[in-house]
């Protein structure tokens, strides 16, 4: 797997178009797949997501590719004014919703 990360960081990174500054976030993105998606390496697990064996909810339809582009809604719809086209940078930790 960790020789696997850094590669699927940087094809996630290049098929994105974002610069190389978003390496890190890309790699946070690429783990969070890894783990949530069910693999044979996870022999403990049974096969099952390495996240799901730990008893921690997987929600792959959730799972967007790094980098898509999204309207940021506030407070309106997307054609208002406040409204901005941000990059999906990975998923929220405290809460529902992306990083952007």
């Amino acid at each position: 797997l960790w020789g696997s990360l850094p590669k699927a960081a940087r094809c996630s990174l290049f098929t994105s178009g974002l610069e190389p500054s978003f390496f890190f976030h890309a790699v946070v993105y690429y783990a969070y797949t890894a783990n949530s998606l069910p693999t044979k390496a996870n022999a403990l697990g049974l096969g099952e997501a390495t996240d799901q064996a730990l008893g921690l909810n997987c929600y792959l339809g959730e799972l967007v590719p790094f980098g898509t582009l999204r309207h940021h809604l506030v407070d309106g719809s997307k054609r208002d004014a406040k409204s901005g086209l941000v990059a999906i940078l990975g998923l929220s930790y405290d809460g529902p919703g992306y990083r952007a």
